[in-house]
């Protein structure tokens, strides 16, 4: 059992320090919901609001978060309702309805990992019929969903009439809620803001905010803090919910401001008799002919952790079918032919049903055979690199995870997340995840050892990523800069002067417009041409302290034309690196693991550049500025030897490996060789090195599978910008943001390749709390023939970590 905790601490990572300690776990499978039938009515009836938390767990089902029938009225003709929707070419959007009036999103909502905060707001006594009904998501209003136009002024809505049924989970006739809900608030005859239930924190991450107002006779607030009576109105008008198909069980510490694990529904490979369930926690396997894996939403990259399994059905006797362990969040799920699973890779360990261990495909005796009900607790130490397996409480084979000795498996390296196979066979096949939040652990973890969830994640050194990097939109005004140019002013959390300025036209065909500090304001390089730099005394002329100011160069402000602007920060100054054999000018920001350098060639092979970073880049890009040749990005593919394959930027063509060009890279320098495209002699050149900075930036790879439910590439966090480049063919790069887009499907792209116009048909992808996922199949981001590509990624807000609020659903 858990308990509510409203105590307010003073404004902190987590705003105000308000923490919910519980949510209710809605199973449509159980057709799970509360109920209350008003005995009276409200004064007041034109002003009403809904509040609530969700974190959402079955998607391409139409289920109701509320719903409210008139008096003695029943069917949609007579209900306010809102719904996730799971038809039309808008799947997953939000759709409400009053009376016969359905208003569809265009925005939908599959992030699985978090939690959404919705909140509407009626009002209609308003002039303006749009304003009448507004809908949040994470305190933003959505203007796609088109609502308000169905009240006339000074009517009475739906709520806080007698005899009315309030639905908490379901509609009239069903069309059950499948997730997760906290803090859901009612209110009627009050006048209310988004801004009472929730707020931005320090770190600009929107979090609960406890609601002081008054309710209304009709009001109510129902938080689960009774796990016996789920539906207790802690509102004080005693308006208690019925409980249907929910039992003690269904409170669970999963919160808004306490974000746990869970089993996957997007990062999955299951077959036609396969179900995730009971927010998703339950994976079940009822005999599909072909292997079924999963991973959980989180990954962990270091520190020692505990979770548990259990074995609730085991589908065929003596045989193993069932698979508890680990595997690295870039193996693609469905790469093995049917029987196989994520044990088949190299990262992938695991324990399965007859007390084998296995890696790598190799399987060897290890334990106890499981009987369906044992729990298989997973001992993953990422400080050491071992890993260990127990059965109901005693690890197998002598195994000490405290003690550090008699490990099932040593030199694990890199980033792992929780896994789980239930393969074909006869017989149903069933897990049962848990990570703590259903009534905590069965067993006490090993000492030294911690649960996974948001706040036991390693504290992110960057809490706030706006305050690194962040993409602004403008519209040219053409204006010159000796009549004032164009400012442009950062709109962010946080603001910074920007060192590093990347800058394109939206609306027309045009050059990408590269700039830096340490070239200095004016100089001009462009990503998608192997044109030496110019000097543009139109163009960037200043880096400002929370922006920069542009004059009328056509490509950077055309009157009347739209632009977008990736900002970076370095150091906001130059210094000179003598490390290296060549001498490097560089501004160098060791936080964020950016490093800008110009350097003058010398043509000798290995020559070496310093970069200041203190650690070997995951990157090294390289810009000709005098010369008229290709820009060259050293390829971080999964299986790549570091720096020994390239792609060019400004070409759709395959990687290629030369040992020409950057060869080699160390926490002090990167090294070259003799390819004029990097180390031509007397010319000078540009580089942009960059390292990867949990929770603020990733260098991944994924393999494509053709599909509108593509691969998913887990970050650790919310991205505000997705590079992707496939690495395999002539394709060109790809380049998304979070702020084009505010919702998703991000379906706006620009070509950091081409100077084409923004694009948006048939390559949309997903900006998640913790990655992104593919769902166009253009083969530029998700081709059908099994294709590597790379993903370069900055952050919005970790995922989670200790001290930070977890990043919302998106």
């Amino acid at each position: 059992m858990v308990f509510q905790n409203d105590i307010l601490a003073g404004a902190a990572g987590t705003a105000a320090g308000y923490t919910i300690d519980q949510s209710i776990r809605f199973n449509d499978d159980d057709s799970a919901y509360l109920s209350r039938t008003s005995t009276s009515a409200d004064s007041d009836r034109k002003l009403a609001s809904v509040s609530m938390w969700v974190k959402r767990s079955a998607l391409t089902l139409r289920t109701h978060m509320y719903s409210v029938n008139s008096a003695g009225s029943s069917g949609a003709s007579n209900q306010i309702s809102m719904s996730f929707e799971n038809s039309g070419s808008n799947g997953d959007s939000i759709t409400y309805n009053n009376g016969a009036v359905n208003r569809q999103s265009t925005s939908v909502y599959r992030d699985v990992s978090g939690w959404y905060h919705f909140c509407q707001i009626f009002d209609t006594t308003q002039a303006t019929a749009a304003d009448r009904v507004k809908t949040y998501i994470n305190g933003n209003l959505l203007t796609d969903i088109n609502i308000g136009q169905d009240f006339s002024q000074n009517s009475n809505t739906a709520f806080g009439q007698s005899s009315v049924v309030h639905y908490i989970g379901r509609r009239d006739s069903g069309f059950y809620y499948d997730g997760y809900m906290a803090e859901i608030v009612f209110t009627v005859g009050q006048s209310v803001a988004v801004t009472d239930f929730g707020e931005y924190n320090n770190d600009g991450v929107w979090v609960p905010k406890a609601y002081a107002g008054t309710y209304g006779t009709n009001g109510f607030y129902l938080k689960g803090q009774d796990s016996a009576d789920l539906g207790n109105d802690s509102s004080g008008n005693g308006n208690d919910f019925t409980s249907s198909g929910l039992t003690s069980d269904d409170q669970v510490s999963d919160s808004p401001t306490l974000n746990f694990p869970v089993i996957s529904p997007i990062d999955y490979q299951t077959g036609s008799n396969v179900t995730i369930s009971d927010g998703n926690l339950t994976f079940q396997n009822a005999n599909s002919g072909s292997s079924n894996d999963a991973r959980a939403t989180f990954a962990v990259s270091s520190g020692k952790w505990y979770w548990e399994v259990e074995a609730d059905a085991l589908g065929q006797s003596g045989v193993g079918r069932e698979f508890i362990g680990v595997v690295s969040p870039e193996w693609r799920l469905d790469s093995g032919s049917a029987g196989s699973n994520f044990s088949q890779d190299s990262t992938g360990y695991a324990y399965n049903t007859v007390g084998q261990k296995l890696n790598n495909g190799s399987a060897a005796s290890y334990g106890s055979a499981l009987s369906a009900g044992d729990i298989v607790g997973v001992a993953l130490d990422l400080d050491n690199g071992k890993i260990w397996w127990s059965v109901n409480g005693t690890f197998q084979a002598s195994g000490d995870p405290a003690a550090g000795t008699n490990e099932a498996y040593s030199g694990l390296s890199g980033t792992f997340a929780p896994a789980f196979a239930v393969d074909y066979g006869t017989g149903t096949s069933r897990l049962i995840a848990n990570f703590g939040q259903t009534g905590g652990l069965t067993y006490t973890p090993p000492t030294g050892f911690s649960q996974i969830d948001s706040s036991t994640l390693p504290e992110p050194t960057i809490k706030d990523g706006s305050a690194y990097f962040q993409a602004s939109l403008y519209t040219g005004n053409g204006t010159a800069i000796g009549s004032g140019g164009k400012s442009v002013t950062q709109d962010k959390n946080s603001t910074f002067q920007p060192d590093f300025v990347w800058i394109k036209e939206r609306n027309g065909s045009a050059d990408n417009a590269l700039y830096d500090v340490v070239r200095g304001t004016t100089k001009d390089l462009a990503s998608n041409n192997s044109n030496a730099e110019t000097t543009e005394t139109e163009g960037l002329t200043a880096f400002d302290a929370a922006g920069f100011k542009v004059g009328s160069l056509a490509k950077v402000n055309t009157s009347s034309d739209t632009y977008v602007a990736w900002q970076w920060l370095a150091a906001n100054g130059t210094s000179s690196n003598t490390v290296g054999s060549i001498t490097s000018t560089i501004s160098e920001n060791t936080t964020s693991g950016l490093s800008i350098v110009t350097y003058t060639g010398d043509g000798n092979d290995n020559a070496t550049v310093g970069h200041g970073l203190g650690i070997t880049p995951k990157t090294v890009v390289i810009f000709p500025r005098s010369n008229g040749d290709n820009r060259q990005v050293s390829n971080w593919e999964t299986g790549v030897t570091a720096f020994t394959e390239d792609l060019k930027i400004n070409a759709a063509e395959a990687a290629n490996s030369s040992s020409s060009r950057v060869k080699g890279g160390s926490s002090t320098t990167f090294t070259l060789g003799t390819d004029p495209n990097v180390n031509g002699s007397g010319n000078t050149y540009l580089a942009y090195v960059w390292n990867e900075v949990a929770g603020f930036s990733k260098f991944a790879t994924y393999t494509s599978n053709g599909s509108t439910n593509g691969p998913f590439v887990y970050c650790g966090f919310r991205p505000a910008v997705v590079f992707i480049r496939c690495t395999e063919n002539g394709e060109y790069w790809h380049l998304y943001d979070s702020t084009r887009n505010a919702f998703n499907a991000s379906n706006r792209y620009l070509f950091p390749s081409l100077a084409d116009a923004e694009g948006t048909s048939g390559r949309d992808i997903d900006i998640l709390s913790n990655g992104f996922k593919l769902r166009g199949t253009d083969g530029g981001i998700n081709s059908a023939s099994n294709r590597k590509y790379i993903a370069m990624c900055f952050a919005e807000n970790p995922f989670g970590g200790n001290g930070v609020a977890p990043a919302t659903a998106r």
